[in-house]
């Protein structure tokens, strides 16, 4: 069965689906005829939960009739894509697993916003539409949107969560910024940062700034 589309399902942060966007425009330059589309799970959430799509990032080989023929989970090589769809050609094929549909879940975050000159937990509740968890990202998107009266959240409104990276207990994150950020800023943002993600074992963390 020939391979019509292939799909890449991701979050807009997430360096391994960057990667795997990398990869997608190699592998167009090998497939001429192949339609290539990327699907984010937080916007596009429709067809994440029509495909089933549980891990980020979700590389998947769909046939013309859209029957998927091959689900690739996590980063893989270009040469290594290119064997699967000589595979497919050749009528080989993976066993396609059964998975269960998405279901809706309901997910509990612990993010810090400023008291002064101290840190003040805040219980934050996220509706999550898809199966695909990525709580470190989903953490900080809470953050940023965090309003709570008497505490200063410390990001200016409209920043936009870029790409982040986690090295050990490091995280590199980049934002962009709707205007100028001055150095005391930054000072308090590492400090809600570090707290917030201080549950997930990251321990410093990297600002990077785009505008």
């Amino acid at each position: 069965m020939p391979i019509n589309k292939i799909l890449l399902f991701t979050v807009s942060a997430c360096p391994l689906g960057r990667s795997m966007r990398t990869v997608l425009v190699e592998l167009k330059e090998h497939c001429p005829d192949i339609m290539f589309q990327t699907f984010y799970v937080d916007v596009d959430i429709a067809q994440t939960n029509h495909y089933r799509i549980k891990k980020n990032p979700t590389t998947l080989l769909v046939g013309e009739d859209d029957q998927e023929l091959f689900r690739l989970e996590g980063f893989k090589e270009t040469e290594e894509i290119l064997n699967i769809i000589d595979g497919i050609g050749n009528q080989v094929r993976n066993p396609i697993v059964p998975l269960e549909e998405n279901k809706e879940t309901n997910e509990k975050y612990m993010i810090y916003l400023l008291d002064k000159d101290s840190l003040a937990p805040v219980q934050t509740n996220y509706k999550n539409m898809t199966s695909v968890k990525t709580p470190r990202i989903t953490l900080i998107n809470l953050l940023l949107k965090a309003n709570v009266e008497g505490l200063e959240n410390p990001f200016p409104s409209n920043t936009i969560l870029e790409l982040v990276q986690f090295e050990g207990s490091k995280g590199h994150i980049e934002f962009r910024f709707p205007r100028k950020i001055k150095e005391a800023e930054i000072i308090k943002m590492k400090l809600a940062l570090e707290k917030s993600l201080l549950a997930y074992g990251i321990t410093e963390v990297e600002i990077i700034e785009s505008y």
